[in-house]
């Protein structure tokens, strides 16, 4: 592979990526997002979460509206903010954010230096392995399309290795995909590439993830293309497009026509096949309204007919791929479409066109040689401004340091000082005082002496008996003693027994590892008031669907956590016992499960609980809610829907016809849901020590709703925390997230 195509192959890769984010999300939920996000910056007091924030809103003003200069100064202000923290962590996550940036806009040397500093800060440090694993691969990314394979092979090497440590098979797929990305551009090492792809594969296919998979497909069969191996390369873009059909995905179906024309097009065997795939690919560009995918094609289609020597049509391809690319302002693209033109202009031996057309190619690849000189300056300005700003902080730290040590030094003189006049003034009252003291002894000393005669013999008298109080109180001490001693051992038991039932409790809890299998995307925000808690979590897949349920059990500590426990019982018996998966259902037979434990249409007990379960159906797509007392809340880019429970409680109803109702919902491709228990909306605090609020909580969930799970935790725990401030926690908190 030459320069300009190795070029043109990493525009083309960086392009496919920045898609795959549009095509998900949409223009217009791209500025709700960054509407959102920009709403949290202003609101947050926290440092880490503004930087958190900042990163997050460069990406996105990147993401919506595309203005270079804008999000470098975003990304720049996160970087400073981490710097004045002094946090190393989020100081990588700035520098390695404002990497992606110029990665994004092919400023890739840029890139490198960036993704490198931030690898380098936490090489050492005690961070989480995933942001190693990162930092590394983003450097190898960058590295590659800058052409410096050797460094891109380390650094994804080093990525694998933590990795492989960590049994992170996403990173493994990541790491393997990059090394074999690198190999294939390096002329003897191509074939050293293959066995990384495939482990790559093997990774995707042990997670099922089909995207993963698909990806692999295609790096697979672009192997074997480049190695002039077609009926491989063949084989494999078969398996791409049944699975991107299976997944009814169009950009990779438009990716996978892409590479069956480009196959066919290196054969030299069936043109008419690569104009044929060309064509599918750039009619499904083109209902995505992907305007660079469609020029590209365009240029695509006029090689093919340049090389069949149908000039005429090969000119219409090239000319309507220029108009795009002027609308791109891609000066590289235009270069090689001109190109084309003066080619078939040549062999037409139209050789005055040809020439223009040549002139102007030349021109064009010029001006792309000079903005990657324009480019190579800044980098290194950008470089020296980083390292100059880092040596003036270190600067500063150490004049910071000198100055506190002359500090402490002139305090210690001063309290010298002090310590002296004090010590000085305490020896002259002190002479004073004695000299005093002294001559009123005198004048008193007689009528003491004929006192003490006297007090002698009370003070005898009222020795012997402190004795016998002493005696008295040394025994009463004693048998206080072994009281103290035998609450102390009750309370450690009772303490060790209110452990014991925590730790029954946390077992009777999906486990981390379950709730990935059922819900991959998701979070648990879950704050107990006390050791043990009556609010719990419960999740299961019965048959082909998957029930998820927040419980609210009626107080909170021991007795909360006992009614917590039936009715973790009662859950497992209905569903995995009886197979029942109707929420509705499943309330109504709860609800009668504990009142007949507690034999309360007898004795009137009150207890029970408020609880939100949902079953999700994916063969149906739909989700149906029941609720008792508690609510649902579903957001997707249509908007939010809340849907309440029925007005009854779960046990000390007396009425015996009470009635639960469903409501279902269809299923929508990113649709996020929210479940919690009355908790965090009861929580009081804030300046005027009120409740927190239903309408509250469920503006945040909405607001978040576009960030990851787990900031969306931190995020609901720092809101919480703050709100909270020195008062008493008053309930149990739990909050769930997930995504359908």
């Amino acid at each position: 592979m030459n320069p300009r195509q190795t070029s043109y192959f990493q525009r083309i890769t960086v392009t496919l990526c920045l898609l795959l984010i549009f095509t998900a999300t949409g223009q217009l939920a791209a500025q709700s997002k960054l509407d959102s996000l920009k709403n949290l910056y202003q609101k947050a007091t926290n440092d880490s979460l503004r930087i958190e924030l900042a990163i997050s809103i460069s990406r996105q003003q990147h993401y919506s509206k595309h203005q270079p200069d804008t999000e470098y100064n975003i990304a720049n202000d996160a970087i400073n903010l981490a710097l004045e923290l002094n946090d190393t962590l989020l100081h990588a996550k700035a520098l390695d954010n404002l990497g992606l940036l110029y990665r994004y806009h092919q400023m890739y040397k840029k890139a490198i230096d960036l993704h490198a500093k931030a690898y380098q800060l936490v090489e050492n440090k005690p961070v989480p392995p995933l942001q190693k694993m990162i930092f590394a691969n983003n450097t190898g990314v960058a590295s590659r399309y800058a052409n410096e394979y050797n460094k891109a092979v380390k650094y994804h090497l080093i990525a694998l290795k933590v990795a492989e440590q960590e049994n992170d098979l996403k990173n493994i797929a990541i790491s393997c995909n990059g090394i074999g990305n690198t190999l294939l551009n390096i002329p003897d090492r191509i074939d050293e590439a293959l066995p990384y792809y495939q482990r790559a594969l093997k990774a995707e296919q042990k997670r099922n993830n089909s995207l993963g998979v698909a990806m692999n497909y295609l790096t697979i069969g672009d192997y074997y293309s480049q190695k002039k191996d077609y009926w491989k390369a063949q084989e494999y873009f078969q398996k791409l497009l049944v699975i991107n059909q299976q997944r009814k995905d169009t950009f990779g179906l438009a990716i996978t026509y892409e590479y069956f024309g480009r196959n066919y097009y290196n054969e030299g065997k069936q043109l008419n096949l690569a104009s044929e795939n060309y064509l599918k690919s750039y009619k499904l560009f083109t209902q995505l309204k992907n305007k660079h995918k469609q020029a590209d094609l365009l240029r695509a289609m006029g090689d093919v007919n340049l090389t069949l020597k149908r000039y005429k049509e090969a000119d219409q391809y090239y000319l309507k791929a220029l108009s795009i690319f002027k609308t791109l302002k891609d000066k590289e693209a235009l270069a090689v479409t001109y190109l084309g033109l003066s080619k078939s202009n040549e062999a037409r031996k139209q050789y005055k066109s040809a020439i223009d057309f040549f002139k102007r190619s030349e021109a064009y690849k010029d001006s792309v040689d000079l903005l990657d000189q324009k480019a190579e300056i800044e980098r290194l300005q950008n470089l020296y401004h980083l390292e100059k700003k880092n040596a003036q902080i270190q600067l500063l730290e150490k004049d910071k340091t000198l100055q506190e040590i002359q500090l402490t030094a002139q305090k210690a003189k001063l309290e010298n000082q002090q310590i002296f006049v004090i010590l000085l003034g305490i020896g002259l009252f002190t002479v004073i005082a004695v000299a005093l003291m002294q001559y009123r002894n005198i004048h008193i000393k007689k009528t003491t002496n004929e006192l003490l005669k006297k007090q002698n013999k009370e003070i005898l008298k009222q020795r012997d008996e402190i004795t016998e109080q002493k005696a008295e109180i040394e025994s009463a001490n004693v048998q206080l003693e072994k009281a103290f001693e035998q609450i102390l051992n009750q309370n450690r038991h009772i303490n060790d027994s209110i452990q014991y039932a925590k730790r029954i409790q946390s077992a009777m809890l999906p486990t981390h590892e379950h709730l990935k299998s059922l819900l991959p995307q998701h979070f648990i925000f879950f704050r107990p008031r006390d050791i043990v808690s009556g609010d719990f979590y419960w999740a299961e897949k019965i048959k082909d669907v998957l029930l998820v349920a927040a419980i609210d059990c009626t107080g909170h500590g021991v007795p909360a956590a006992l009614m917590s426990m039936m009715a973790k019982a009662y859950l497992d018996q209905l569903t995995q016992g009886e197979q029942k998966t109707d929420p509705a259902t499943l309330l109504k037979n709860l609800n009668d499960h504990i009142s007949k434990a507690l034999q309360q249409r007898h004795s009137h007990n009150m207890d029970g609980m408020d609880m939100a379960i949902c079953k999700i159906d994916p063969i149906n797509k739909t989700l149906t809610f029941a609720g008792a007392k508690n609510p649902i809340l579903c957001i997707d880019s249509d908007g939010s829907l809340f849907l309440k429970g029925s007005p009854y409680h779960i046990g000390g109803n007396f009425e015996r016809n009470i009635h639960f109702h469903n409501q279902t919902i269809p299923l929508k491709k990113g649709m996020r849901c929210y479940l919690f228990s009355d908790g965090f909306q009861d929580q009081f605090g804030g300046p005027k020590l009120k409740k927190f609020t239903k309408r509250q909580l469920i503006d945040i969930l909405f607001q978040m709703n576009d960030m990851d799970f787990e900031l969306q935790q931190r995020t609901l725990g720092q809101v919480f925390d703050t709100w909270k401030g020195e008062e008493e926690q008053t309930d149990d908190v739990l909050v769930i997230g997930f995504e359908v």
